[in-house]
């Protein structure tokens, strides 16, 4: 959920209200990011960890793989063909 951060408190106050709902913590999303496969920056990728050795490759189009031109493309095209 995207909202505008003046409404964040206003907005988690209603959630909150409704009988059904409950905060969850971070081990919650962790738990959800896990099954879905996603990594956490910071935790499992970070600025030093490509695509390909984060096994990410899923998420990156099959033609951006193959033509590049974007930032890092020179990379991730190397780890692609000879391995990360």
């Amino acid at each position: 959920i995207s909202i505008p951060e003046d409404k964040a408190v206003e907005i988690t106050r209603a959630f909150l209200a409704h009988e059904d709902c409950e905060p969850a913590g971070l081990g919650a999303r962790d738990s959800l990011r896990l099954e879905a496969g996603l990594c956490l920056y910071g935790n499992d990728i970070d600025n030093d960890t490509s695509p390909v050795e984060a096994s990410l490759t899923w998420a990156m189009q099959k033609r951006r793989r193959e033509e590049g031109g974007f930032p890092g493309a020179a990379r991730i095209q190397k780890e692609l063909s000879e391995g990360a």
